[in-house]
């Protein structure tokens, strides 16, 4: 429960009860173990340092507003440091912002998309 919680806003939740039940049995019938070993892979990712002045290719940059893992100031900081970057905050979303404001995101992206295939061009 604090997982999906965390991952969609009740308003969400409340209107599709249907994403909720289906994330809670993934939740259910998930291995421990493999979800340990992401978690430790994740926690020890700040020990290997990437340069990100380093990046040079087209890169969107996409969180959402409420998010509280991946939070807009950790992506404000990341668009800083990469240069090419685009920067989008889905407004009022969480971390599954790709399923409370699909059409949000999507247009995004595809707007991102077009908008780097037409420099390449």
């Amino acid at each position: 429960n604090d997982s999906i919680n965390r991952w969609f806003n009740s308003e969400y939740l409340e209107k599709n009860p249907d994403v909720y039940n289906y994330f809670y049995n993934i939740l259910q019938k998930k291995n421990n173990e493999d979800f340990l070993s992401a978690y430790k892979l994740f926690v020890e990712s700040d020990n290997y340092a990437l340069n990100f002045s380093n990046f040079n290719m087209p890169t969107l940059i996409m969180t959402g507003e409420n998010e509280v893992g991946s939070t807009p100031n950790m992506s404000k900081k990341l668009h800083q440091e990469i240069n090419n970057s685009k920067l989008y905050i889905v407004p009022n979303a969480k971390h599954m912002a790709t399923y409370e404001k699909a059409s949000d995101v999507n247009l995004q992206i595809s707007k991102f998309l077009y908008e780097n295939e037409s420099k390449s061009l």
